[in-house]
């Protein structure tokens, strides 16, 4: 079996890349106007991702980009989809929440 660190750069290289390829597929245009003020005011101070396999591991990937660029704002990954039982209500139902 390959090392977690071995399977996220194959990720990366194979199918994270790939995805980058596809620039209608996604768009930042869909983000309200409400949620854009949001952002810019500097509102948010956690972000949580859920999700499992590749979505678990593209979260884990932009935890490690904010460590290492020394954001404030906490990144947490919970690695399912029945996330009410994995995180404090605290951390969920906070409006600084995203």
């Amino acid at each position: 079996m390959k090392s977690r660190l071995d399977r996220y750069e194959e990720f990366i290289e194979k199918e994270y890349r790939a995805g980058l390829t596809k620039p209608d597929e996604y768009s930042l245009e869909a983000i309200t106007p409400e949620l854009r003020s949001r952002f810019v005011n500097g509102e948010f101070k956690r972000i949580v991702f859920t999700g499992m396999g590749c979505s678990a591991i593209v979260s884990e990937i932009v935890r490690g980009y904010f460590a290492e660029i020394g954001s404030p704002i906490e990144v947490h990954v919970l690695n399912d989809y029945d996330f009410r039982f994995l995180a404090p209500s605290s951390v969920l139902d906070d409006e600084g929440t995203l």
